[in-house]
C-alpha cells in the first residue's frame, strides 16, 4: 500500500533530521537498514542510483581538502581527530543524499510544492508569506533543471567548435567555478522577467491561490505522521544503541 505524499514526506525529513543529530556511527549505521528497506520497497536499481550520487559528490574531495585545511589551521585536532570528523562527516552527507534522491526519485518535485500548500491549506492557515515561500520553491525545482540543460549546451558547443579541454578534475572545477556566474546572472534575468508576469497576473491579490490537483490530508495520515516522529524521538532520546 503506498504512502500519502505527506506521510512520505514527513518519513524522509524524520530520517534526513535522525541522519543530522545521530551521536555516534552505531546510530548512523542503523539508518543503512531504513536504506536498504526503503530501496527494496520502492525497486530501486543501484547501478542508475549511484549514477547519479556520483555526480552530486562530484564535488566533495574539493570541499574536503579545504576542510581539512582550514581544520588544522584554526583548531587544535591532530590528524586522527580530523580525518575521523571528515569520514563521519561525509557519511552522514551521503545517507542524507541517499534519502533524498530516493525520495525524488519517487516523488515529482512539483509534488514537494502541492504536498506543503495542501496541508496548510487542510489545516486552513493562509499567509501570504507561506505563499510567497511555495512560490519561491516551484521557480526553484523549475530553474535547476535549466540550469543544467545550458550547461550541458556548452559543453557541446565546446565539442563542436572543436575546443580542446582538460578533462582532469582540478581542470573542470576551473572551467565551472568561471562559467557559473554567467549561467546565474542569466537565470536571475529570467527570474526578474517573470516575477514581473506573475505580478502582471495579479499574484497576491487572492489568498491562498487555487491548488491544481490537491493532495487528500486525512486525520489518519495525520495520525501516521505524528507516530512516525514519535519513533525517531524515542530512538534519539530513550534508546542507547
Amino acid at each position: 500500500m503506498p504512502l500519502n505524499p505527506l506521510v512520505q514526506l514527513i518519513l524522509f525529513i524524520s530520517l534526513t533530521v535522525s541522519i543530522l543529530l545521530s551521536p555516534n556511527l552505531n546510530y548512523l549505521n542503523l539508518h543503512i537498514f531504513f536504506f536498504v528497506f526503503l530501496s527494496w520497497i520502492y525497486k530501486i536499481e543501484f547501478i542508475l542510483f549511484w549514477k547519479k550520487i556520483f555526480k552530486i559528490l562530484y564535488f566533495f574531495p574539493f570541499i574536503i581538502f579545504f576542510y581539512f585545511l582550514f581544520t588544522i589551521l584554526m583548531t587544535n585536532y591532530d590528524l586522527i581527530e580530523i580525518f575521523e570528523k571528515i569520514v563521519i562527516g561525509f557519511y552522514r552527507l551521503l545517507l542524507i543524499i541517499s534519502f533524498t534522491t530516493i525520495y525524488f526519485e519517487n516523488s515529482k518535485k512539483e509534488n514537494l510544492i502541492t504536498i506543503i500548500r495542501s496541508f496548510f491549506y487542510r489545516i486552513k492557515l493562509h499567509s501570504r508569506f507561506i505563499e510567497n515561500i511555495t512560490l519561491f520553491l516551484s521557480l526553484s525545482f523549475r530553474f535547476y533543471p535549466e540550469f543544467q540543460k545550458n550547461w550541458e549546451l556548452i559543453e557541446k558547443g565546446d565539442n563542436y567548435l572543436g575546443i580542446k579541454t582538460n578533462k582532469s578534475y582540478l581542470a573542470k572545477v576551473i572551467k565551472i567555478s568561471k562559467i557559473f556566474p554567467r549561467i546565474l546572472l542569466f537565470q536571475l534575468d529570467r527570474s526578474s522577467e517573470i516575477a514581473r508576469v506573475i505580478k502582471l497576473r495579479g499574484y497576491g491579490n487572492i489568498i491562498p491561490r487555487g491548488i491544481n490537483d490537491q493532495i487528500d490530508i486525512n486525520f489518519f495520515h495525520f495520525t501516521q505522521s505524528i507516530f512516525i516522529i514519535l519513533i525517531f524521538y524515542i530512538l534519539h532520546n530513550h534508546v542507547t544503541i
